[in-house]
């Protein structure tokens, strides 16, 4: 069974990179929640994505988000959706932010996945020489 979560995950997920990529380090609009905390297009779309997938592939269950709140929240099953955490870190270009997706049953936790969509690289510095011997 929890091979069949995955495969949901994994589908929400592709398709969440997707979307995100296309808003990553481009000017968009970012307005404030109730609680002064950022939000995005990008959140509220990507969230709508994972949504529209656990829907199709899991209709009896319910559903937690970050934008766009709870259904369905009696059900056995109950999917809990950040699609970007780290929004601050993705307005400002900073590759440290990822979405979660969690499922629990009968309100204790079964299953979590981190995704960091937008792989990190590193570069090094090296300084001058100042002396040499």
């Amino acid at each position: 069974m929890i091979n069949r979560f995955l495969t949901t995950i994994e589908q929400a997920l592709q398709q969440s990179r997707e979307t995100i990529k296309r808003y990553y380090r481009q000017r968009i609009i970012v307005e404030s929640k109730a609680d002064a905390s950022p939000v995005t297009e990008a959140d509220r779309t990507v969230e709508s994505q994972i949504r529209q997938i656990i829907s199709q592939r899991h209709p009896d269950h319910g559903i937690i988000g970050e934008e766009h709140g709870s259904k369905q929240n009696l059900a056995a099953y109950k999917w809990v959706i950040d699609p970007i955490d780290g929004t601050k870190s993705f307005i400002s270009g900073m590759p440290t932010f990822g979405t979660l997706i969690g499922l629990t049953h009968h309100n204790r936790p079964k299953l979590g996945v981190i995704d960091m969509p937008i792989p990190v690289s590193y570069t090094h510095l090296t300084l001058p020489t100042i002396y040499s011997v």
